[in-house]
């Protein structure tokens, strides 16, 4: 499963090539307005509510969106458990 990193391939997908239609599908998913889009594509990210719902249409065609296209970052890596002494 090829991976997601921009809100511009989240377009391109959905649209098949095409971004007119693919803004046209974020916007039936999301049920935003236009100019939204516009600003998320500019801002470079999704707003995080949105990461299951365009991640499920991506997963029909193939596709695997990484959480930070939606501006979450995956929490911090726990620290090893260090074993007792005896």
């Amino acid at each position: 499963m090829e991976v997601v990193r921009k809100p511009e391939q989240v377009i391109l997908i959905l649209g098949k090539g095409d971004p007119i239609k693919g803004r046209k599908v974020v916007l039936e998913l999301t049920g935003q307005l236009t100019q939204h889009v516009t600003n998320w594509i500019a801002e470079g990210k999704f707003p995080a509510r949105y990461w299951l719902t365009l991640s499920l249409a991506l997963r029909k065609h193939g596709y695997r969106m990484l959480p930070s296209v939606c501006g979450q970052e995956p929490p911090p890596a726990k620290p090893a458990k260090r074993a007792r002494a005896s």
